[in-house]
């Protein structure tokens, strides 16, 4: 076999295996993929997987930005809150969100995954307009996003755990959910308590 024809066939190859386990439609089309059931399938067929699936990166930028998010909003909140509640859920949500949010991108840095610290511009307006509030307006609205924030955080971390074909990014994800549970739930209280007095 010729050199020419012998990166034909690789190239042919690779490509059909990227049809057959979905890695092509996966990166062209978006649609999110199972990365660990595929990385087992194309082990098992002998491919060397040295890139990283989309889904991978995918859910790590997205786990960043709720991360990077949750941080500047609660740090905003320990400042500006007027609640003793609401101060204390923003320092207890910036710490953990700014010690997840650098676990992670330690994790991203070791396996290869690329992961912007640039905040996206809806959360950046988000910011902007909770900056803009004060007293109860403040209060009220900070909680909403955080109890909002949590929520999707939790999904997001709850595919990750099962999706991520990195094992690296599943263990991560599978430790954090319980204490990002927990954040919700005691995000929801403070929310009921402030509801209470007004």
């Amino acid at each position: 076999m010729t050199r020419g024809s012998l990166k034909y066939f690789t190239f042919f190859a690779v490509t059909a295996a990227a049809i057959v386990f979905g890695f092509g439609s996966a990166g062209a089309g978006g649609r999110e993929c199972d990365g660990a059931g595929q990385l087992d399938r194309m082990a098992a067929f002998g491919f060397i997987t040295t890139v990283k699936p989309v889904c991978d990166r995918d859910l790590t930028r997205k786990g960043e930005d709720g991360l990077m998010l949750g941080a500047a909003l609660g740090e905003r909140a320990a400042e500006q809150a007027e609640s003793a509640d609401v101060r204390l859920c923003g320092r207890m949500t910036a710490n953990y969100d700014n010690l997840a949010g650098n676990r992670l991108l330690e994790i991203a840095r070791n396996d290869n995954l690329a992961v912007s610290r640039d905040m996206d511009k809806a959360d950046s307006e988000t910011l902007r307009h909770l900056s803009e509030l004060e007293g109860r307006d403040f209060d009220r609205e900070y909680m909403n996003e955080v109890i909002n924030g949590r929520k999707n955080t939790v999904k997001l971390f709850e595919r990750m755990a099962g999706e991520a074909a990195d094992p690296d990014l599943r263990d991560y994800a599978r430790q954090t959910i319980p204490a990002l549970r927990e954040h919700l739930r005691t995000a929801m209280e403070i929310r009921g308590r402030i509801e209470s007095r007004q």
